[in-house]
């Protein structure tokens, strides 16, 4: 090089902005054509890019027509999803846009069906045997924001039910049914699915019994007796549902509240209390059966009267 010359030199590059835009349509002939007056354009899709080297999010609706577009963004490497009614309907994890004009139309996807059994688990072998299903349980189909409803269905009396022709992606299943007397909640379950385009998906719901709230005060010879150990434990008979529970009553006032799966229960609580007058230690006990129904309303006031015991 020799000393003095400037060997800098600029160079302008122009780079012209690139623009994307198409049609998101439901292809009701199958011909991978959007015919107008033929497939039905979807209006409210979120349609939203992503640079996938300069992370820049871009977002675009669709209008009445099922147009959507994106105006002076730079040519990159691109992801595009779209999602309708809060429902993913399509995502394409590289999209090339190139300088000028990108046209991209998007087609909605084959709808798929959900179908299956309610039933109860009563042998727990955690599956659906013949005999344990149950009918008229409220089925609902709940988009993933667990609060808007897709559809509902009441099974039928072999524990069916069905949703077809429902928009492939994520949601929620809510299986409920309630005691018709006191109008509580007797069983339920909810499960998060996919579904897959054109694709019938079989969920058979294993719905649970609700616990129920018990409580009350141990109590000797008219008053509290605190810190009392209360043990609730299956009955010894057939196709019991109890589950084991054990609680302490409050020191103080005696009281204390659990809560139980329906079924038939041996109640049995014990307590051992000093006395300082006569230097010996009491024993005070109980034995006693309860039983809980489903969707029964709480049960306030199962007070346990003990007896001192040699």
């Amino acid at each position: 090089r020799e000393p003095g010359v400037d060997y800098n030199r600029t160079l302008n590059i122009t780079i012209e902005p690139a623009s994307l835009e198409g049609i998101i349509y439901d292809d009701v002939n199958n011909n991978s054509i959007f015919d107008d007056g033929i497939d039905v354009p979807l209006s409210n899709a979120y349609v939203t890019i992503q640079d996938r080297i300069s992370m820049n999010q871009y977002l675009a609706i669709s209008d009445e027509n099922g147009h959507y577009n994106f105006s002076n963004i730079f040519p990159s490497i691109y992801e595009i999803t779209v999602k309708h009614n809060e429902i993913e309907i399509y995502r394409d994890d590289i999209l090339f846009l190139s300088p000028g004009e990108n046209v991209y139309n998007i087609t909605k996807p084959k709808p798929a069906r959900i179908e299956g059994t309610a039933y109860y688990d009563r042998n727990e072998n955690g599956e659906y045997d013949e005999g344990e299903e149950l009918s008229n349980v409220n089925v609902t189909l709940i988009y993933p924001d667990g609060e808007r409803v897709v559809s509902s269905i009441i099974t039928n009396e072999t524990g069916h039910y069905m949703f077809d022709n429902v928009t492939p992606g994520d949601y929620r299943l809510n299986a409920t049914v309630y005691n018709e007397s006191t109008g509580r909640m007797a069983y339920a379950k909810e499960i998060d699915i996919h579904l897959d385009e054109n694709q019938t998906e079989i969920v058979n719901i294993s719905v649970e019994l609700m616990k129920i709230k018990v409580s009350g005060y141990t109590i000797y010879d008219g008053s509290p007796q605190g810190s009392v150990s209360l043990i609730f434990s299956p009955a010894n008979v057939e196709n019991n549902t109890a589950e084991m529970e054990a609680t302490l009553s409050n020191e103080t006032t005696g009281s204390y509240e659990v809560l139980l799966k329906p079924g038939i229960y041996t109640v049995t609580a014990s307590a051992d209390v000093f006395d300082s007058e006569t230097n010996t230690t009491i024993h005070y006990g109980y034995t006693g059966e309860i039983t809980i129904y489903p969707g029964q309303a709480p049960l306030t006031n199962f007070d346990i009267i003990l007896s001192e015991e040699e």
